[in-house]
């Protein structure tokens, strides 16, 4: 699971922290300190392999933000929020199919 922070976050703000779930790690960054040495020494390669999955949740102003400032494309990105949104969804019309029964049950 990858996550940004940042002021303004997007193509004009700024990054000041990035933050990586690897199994039971949780690898933070502190990219105002860093900043062009990270991704020239691997995150990179990392966040555009294509070989790794990506977990990000909402990732529209992080990608923005990384390929403005740093020029990284991301690769082979799973964004939760889909998940989410689709998950929620499928909630929805359940429930209202469940309304609907039980109100077309109770009519007779």
């Amino acid at each position: 699971m990858f996550t940004l922070k940042g002021i303004n976050l997007g193509r004009k703000g700024e990054i000041t922290l990035l933050q990586i779930g690897v199994r039971n790690n949780i690898y933070l960054f502190d990219v105002l300190e860093l900043r062009e040495e990270l991704f020239d020494q691997g995150m990179r390669d990392i966040l555009q392999s294509k070989k790794q999955l990506k977990l990000f949740f909402d990732c529209r102003t992080d990608s923005d933000a990384l390929y403005h400032q740093y020029k990284v494309e991301l690769k082979n990105v799973h964004d939760l929020q889909v998940f989410d949104i689709l998950y929620r969804y499928v909630l929805t019309i359940l429930v209202f199919y469940q309304i609907r029964v039980i109100y077309s049950n109770t009519l007779f």
